[in-house]
C-alpha cells in the first residue's frame, strides 16, 4: 500500500493521497482514510501504536527516513505483519511519501529458512534505498524547475506556489500576511550602459546583502525581485546600482 502521509507540528496526521491497496491490506477505501486519517492509527495493532508514534517522531525531528515494522489489523481484524518505509518528499518535506509492505508470507518462510531472512533483509534494504533514490531525483527535478540559475534564488514558479500556501495558512490560523515588493530601478540603466553581465554581478552581490535580512526572497524577472519577510530593513542601493 502507498500513501502520502503527513504529521504537523502538533502531532495530527493527514494522508493526502492512499493508493488502492489500501482496501486489500486494510479493508478500507482509501477515500475513507483520506477524509479520516483517525482509521489508520485503529488499524495499528494496539501493542505497536507507541512505537510506531516513537518511530514517526523521530523520523520527522531528523528531517531523514523512516523504516519500522509493525502489525496492522485487516478488515477481518486480523494482525498481519508489514513493513513501513517513508521518505520526506520536496521542497518542505512536510509531505512524507511511504510504502506499507505485508511481510505475512515472508516471516511465514523465514521461520524455517534462514536463507530467506537474509534474502529479506536485502530487499527491505533495496527498497529502502529505491525509495531515497526517488525522493532525490524528485528533489534534483523541483530544484531545477524552481530555482533561478543566476542567483539562487527560488524562481517565479516556486514564488507563485509558496504565495498561494502562505495565504491559505494566514487564512486558516486567522493571521497577517504581508508582502514587499522591490523595483530596482537603476538594474535597466546599468544593463543599457555596462552590459547584462555587470547587471547579473550586481543582482549576485545584491542577493548576498538582502538575504541575511530577508527570511524569505524570490527572484520575479530580471529588474525585479519579489520578497517576503517578518520586519523592515534599511537597504542602500546606490553603491550597488
Amino acid at each position: 500500500m502507498a500513501l502520502h502521509w503527513r504529521c504537523g507540528a502538533d502531532g495530527c496526521t493527514e494522508y493526502p493521497w492512499v493508493g488502492e491497496g489500501c482496501l486489500e491490506l486494510l479493508g478500507l477505501e482509501p477515500a475513507a482514510l483520506m477524509a479520516d486519517p483517525a482509521l489508520f492509527w485503529q488499524q495499528v495493532h494496539p501493542e505497536d501504536r507507541a512505537s510506531l508514534k516513537l518511530a514517526e517522531s523521530r523520523a520527522r525531528l531528523r528531517g531523514g527516513a523512516l523504516q519500522h515494522r509493525c502489525r496492522l489489523l485487516d478488515g477481518r481484524g486480523e494482525a498481519r505483519p508489514v513493513a513501513i518505509v517513508a521518505v520526506p518528499m520536496p521542497p518542505d518535506g512536510e509531505v512524507w511519501q511511504a510504502l506499507v509492505q505485508d511481510v505475512s508470507e515472508q516471516q511465514r518462510r523465514l521461520a524455517d529458512h534462514d536463507d530467506l531472512r537474509q534474502a529479506l533483509a536485502e530487499q527491505e534494504h533495496q527498497v529502502a534505498q529505491k525509495a531515497r533514490l526517488l525522493a532525490e531525483a524528485h528533489a534534483a527535478i523541483v530544484r531545477l524547475s524552481t530555482t533561478d540559475a543566476l542567483t539562487g534564488l527560488p524562481n517565479r514558479l516556486h514564488f507563485q506556489h509558496s504565495l498561494l500556501r502562505a495565504v491559505g495558512q494566514a487564512q486558516r490560523h486567522g493571521q497577517p500576511l504581508t508582502l514587499l515588493r522591490c523595483d530596482l530601478r537603476g538594474l535597466r540603466r546599468l544593463n543599457g550602459r555596462s552590459g547584462l553581465l555587470a547587471g547579473d554581478r550586481a543582482l549576485r552581490r545584491l542577493t548576498s546583502e538582502v538575504e541575511r535580512d530577508l527570511v524569505y526572497s524570490t527572484r520575479y524577472g530580471r529588474q525585479r525581485k519579489l520578497k517576503t519577510r517578518c520586519h523592515v530593513v534599511a537597504c542602500d542601493l546606490s553603491s550597488l546600482l
